[in-house]
């Protein structure tokens, strides 16, 4: 399917962290994800980042200055995606733990980014993972099918 057609129904996405990974740094998968973006602005879809994702792309070991710059400026300082913060407290943490209890073959921060999603409103998360499987209501729309 194409990026516009993946994103029917779609007001708000929730940008996995592997998604801005391969963005950042420029991998194989890297025009996909640049096609769902685009995509996403010209139909006005609210692109948004979790804690999570900035967390993760901010502590790769041996970032120099710069690139921690660049990386923080990507998700914090572009005015088409929206960093958004959580309060991690005991009703998140629960939503996490519900995530992770319906869905055992993922790990802890998958579930932390579905919760998110929710937390944010979000109707989709964009990843690049297939084994990314989303059993709420908010859908996983997968580089891998995206048609270019």
């Amino acid at each position: 399917m194409n990026a516009t057609d993946a994103l029917i129904g779609v007001s708000r996405l929730l940008l996995d962290t592997n998604s801005v990974v391969s963005v950042l740094e420029r991998e194989a998968n890297a025009p996909l994800v640049w096609a769902v973006f685009h995509a996403a602005l010209s139909q006005r879809v609210q692109l948004v980042v979790s804690p999570l994702t900035l967390i993760e792309i901010l502590s790769k070991p041996g970032l120099s200055e710069a690139e921690l710059r660049r990386r923080s400026e990507f998700c914090l300082g572009t005015q088409e995606i929206e960093f958004k913060p959580i309060i991690f407290d005991d009703a998140f943490a629960k939503r996490v733990a519900f995530h992770r209890r319906r869905a055992s073959p993922q790990k802890v921060p998958d579930c932390i980014q579905y919760a998110s999603a929710e937390w944010l409103d979000c109707d989709a998360i964009l990843s690049n993972d297939r084994r990314f499987v989303l059993q709420s209501p908010v859908r996983a729309i997968l580089t891998e099918d995206i048609d270019l």
